[in-house]
């Protein structure tokens, strides 16, 4: 039976093709959202009993209002391990960027600082070599263990790596252990590892940076658990006054990890069903045509003595070998769309691993391919199952396309034309948002500027030796060709990533808790300059504000507005509070607010504190040129600048602002991206929809329309009349999409804080032209071809 419905889709190869293509949209689309949902909710985490394994963070005030999370001290996992009541274990990892010298250069390299119990929560075991243990967690300690890959990439898979010396940021560490192939603690991939010092020097460090995660004991609630964490958060206040007020919460690791994506996820997994089902309704109504088209065919075989079940077997079949090759087909564009989800927001996929190529991926893409053409092409079998000669051969095939049939696929198309319109609209507002990102304004001048990020090595362990060397490193830079001005400055230009300080403003209320929050930029003399930020009220920062002067400071305009007293900006004075100790500084000057967190991120209140004042070991650096023209000098160049001043040091990235800004909008182009292909998927589901509908049309009209033209109707009226048939349901959809589509877009708009314009009439007015041009030709072909029939034949066929 397989071969015979085999023969028989290859004698029609358009309705074959056009079949695949519509379910292997919907296979395609259904599979890879089902690949993301798979891994975030349905596949057990790597972890031993996951369900136990919670969270910990704490809740600051942020710099724009209400609570931001945060990480732990030292302090919170050295005390909740000695008195906590309601965790067997609570370990804790800081992510950091090494330098690492293997060869003959030094290499940037992922690396974390892990307590020494985080390995065995979390289930892994070095499959060489030893773990950490406690006496590791000490400021002094020298050891490291490296990551599966690293061991067989940099270190040549060396069977006596145990024992080896690594230089890491300049200290020559020694490799205790390598752990297994695709271990990622937290689904935080690392090359190198180091143990994280919790000894009784880390115990005064304010810094909340520690990534903790516990495992809690048998019936322990959410709740108990919090009112245990705060006695400890208590008494870790005790130590540090900046942790007054600020309290710990707990999440499942889960949701930590996932849950951010809940909702996209969830939104986007509804959309993508809905269009395999147009796919489905679309497949069906090919298959009623087909069925149509072939009924002198069917009344032959069962004038000749077949039986409907066998025409309906048939039917069965070819709807398996679709289903075959359209599983197939739907894989592969399932793993294509992955790939270029990617590639688009890699961190959204940091923790879902090798997507593309997957058992659970394969199995998924076929199973929907054949429940997809089984609802496809059961019910034409059933129909078919019924059939006589007698009922074939009436002018109105009871079981196929009576007045009711038709109505309920006008409406189906319609509704088809409505949602892809919609998403149409949705793709390009989102584009045209994301252009006008591109070109906002960002208080300083982001073209050819260069920038070179770094960590400044430990070795360089006083303020004096930090600040010059980074002169010096400074000077390097700006004697290159090409360059007009360098500076340095405490920034990314990357979402997400600012550094904050706790402060307080002299005369004003304490605030209780960590007090007010702004974020803090170290810069070096001349980098507010060589960004371009305009100084708006007051001086800026100059070369003598050195470690011997008096401790001065920069504020933004926002900061001005929301903490200093508008009579008494110039001259008021603030201090960080997470400090013990920590000097008054005196704002000197305003400059305008920026966004060099990425185009999107508004950065709100800011300070700007002199790196040779302030100047405490920082977890990052950024080198700043301002270029004479859009020639920028080459990676080699700007590498071999550096290392004439420090021949071991890393550079984690070199890239232009501008460049930069483009992927700090990889949300937004990814939300841009998942829409448009939705909205390209559906609107080739109409395409076909028009086509089978408008096929559909004219072969039950195949006997009027042979009529018509043998009385002497005109050709092109006939074609017109076919058209319209097939674009009466699109002018139906394209009407109630612009009118659903409003509010939807309304809300979009709101979301992204813009209002609708003129500017954005053109292009919406070009969506509805092209939907409806694209209806027309789809319904022109069918029509053709049924106005091209000669009248004879087709009064013959109907007959």
């Amino acid at each position: 039976m397989l071969r015979v419905a085999l023969r028989s889709l290859l004698r029609r190869p358009a309705y074959s093709a056009l079949s695949v293509l519509l379910l292997s949209l919907g296979v395609g689309a259904v599979s890879a959202i089902f690949s993301l949902v798979d891994v975030a909710y349905l596949r057990p985490l790597p972890y031993p009993d996951e369900q136990s394994l919670w969270w910990i963070s704490s809740l600051q005030p942020g710099p724009n209002g209400g609570e931001t999370p945060a990480g732990l001290t030292a302090a919170h996992i050295v005390l909740e391990r000695q008195n906590n009541r309601t965790f067997t274990a609570i370990e804790g990892a800081i992510g950091k960027s090494y330098t690492v010298v293997v060869g003959a250069e030094p290499e940037p390299a992922d690396g974390l600082q892990v307590s020494a119990g985080l390995f065995a929560l979390l289930g892994g075991t070095p499959i060489m070599g030893r773990s950490f243990s406690s006496a590791d967690e000490t400021s002094d300690n020298t050891v490291a263990l490296v990551s599966y890959a690293f061991w067989q990439t940099r270190l040549s898979a060396d069977p006596d790596v145990i024992g080896r010396a690594l230089n890491v940021d300049g200290i020559p560490r020694t490799i205790i252990g390598v752990m297994p192939r695709g271990f990622a603690p937290l689904l935080i991939p690392a090359d190198v590892y180091t143990p994280l010092p919790l000894d009784a020097s880390q115990m005064q460090n304010t810094w909340r940076g520690i990534m903790a995660v516990g495992r809690v004991r048998s019936g322990v609630t959410p709740a108990v658990a919090v009112s245990d964490l705060d006695r400890m958060n208590g008494q870790v206040g005790d130590l540090m006054p900046s942790a007054r007020g600020v309290h710990l919460k707990v999440t499942p690791i889960r949701e930590i990890l996932f849950g951010g994506d809940r909702g996209s996820l969830s939104v986007t997994l509804a959309a993508v069903v809905l269009l395999l089902l147009l796919a489905i309704a679309n497949v069906a109504s090919l298959a009623l045509s087909d069925a149509l088209a072939r009924r002198q065919g069917t009344m032959t075989r069962l004038a000749f003595g077949a039986s409907p079940r066998s025409i309906a077997a048939r039917r069965l079949g070819e709807g398996a070998i679709l289903a075959a090759v359209s599983g197939a087909l739907g894989l592969a564009l399932a793993r294509v769309t992955l790939t270029l989800l990617q590639s688009a927001n890699p961190g959204f996929f940091q923790g879902y691993g090798p997507l593309a190529a997957d058992a659970r991926l394969t199995l998924a893409a076929f199973l929907v391919a054949l429940l997809a053409s089984l609802l496809a092409f059961l019910p034409v079998a059933i129909s078919e199952s019924r059939t006589s000669v007698r009922s074939l051969a009436t002018a109105e095939s009871r079981g196929i396309g009576g007045p009711r049939e038709r109505r309920l696929r006008d409406l189906l198309l319609a509704s088809q034309v409505a949602i892809a319109l919609m998403l149409l609209f949705a793709a390009t507002l989102l584009g045209k948002t994301l252009r006008s990102m591109m070109h906002t304004e960002r208080g300083f001048q982001p073209a050819r500027l260069l920038t070179v990020a770094f960590s400044i090595p430990p070795r360089y362990g006083t303020p004096e030796r930090r600040s010059d060397y980074l002169q010096h490193l400074i000077d390097a830079v700006q004697q290159m060709p090409g360059v007009t001005a360098a500076s340095a400055s405490q920034v990314t230009f990357a979402p997400g990533f600012s550094a904050k300080a706790a402060l307080a403003v002299e005369g004003a209320p304490e605030a209780t808790g960590a007090g007010l929050i702004a974020n803090m930029r170290h810069v070096m003399p001349g980098a507010l300059d060589v960004m371009g930020i305009r100084l708006l009220s007051g001086r800026g920062l100059e070369l003598t504000d050195r470690e011997e002067s008096p401790p001065v400071v920069l504020v933004s305009a926002s900061f001005a507005r929301q903490y200093l007293p508008p009579d008494h900006v110039i001259g008021a004075r603030v201090r960080r509070t997470a400090i013990q100790g920590a000097p008054w500084m005196e704002v000197v000057g305003v400059v305008g607010d920026v966004k060099d967190a990425g185009v999107a991120e508004d950065l709100g209140p800011t300070i700007y504190v002199p790196y040779r004042q302030d100047n405490q070991p920082t977890v990052f650096m950024t080198l700043l040129a301002r270029l004479a023209s859009d020639a920028s000098p080459s990676e080699r160049a700007v590498k071999e600048a550096i290392w004439r001043v420090d021949p071991t040091q890393a550079i984690t990235r070199i890239a232009l602002v501008t460049d930069l800004a483009y992927e700090s909008v990889a949300a937004p182009r990814f939300r841009a991206l998942v829409v448009a292909l939705l909205g390209l998927a559906a609107l080739i589901l109409v395409a076909g929809g028009i086509y089978a509908l408008t096929l559909f049309n004219v072969l039950k009209r195949t006997r009027e329309i042979g009529l018509r033209a043998a009385l002497g109707a005109n050709p092109r009226a006939l074609v017109q009349g076919a058209v319209w048939m097939g674009l009466r349901p699109v002018a139906l959809g394209v009407a109630v999409g612009a009118v659903a589509a409003l509010p939807a877009v309304l809300l979009m708009q709101r979301l992204v804080q813009q209002t609708l314009s003129a500017t954005d009439v053109p292009p919406l007015l070009g969506v509805l032209a092209g939907v409806l041009g694209a209806g027309a030709l789809c319904a022109l072909v069918p029509a053709l071809r049924a106005t091209s029939i000669s009248p004879v034949v087709a009064l013959r066929d109907s007959q």
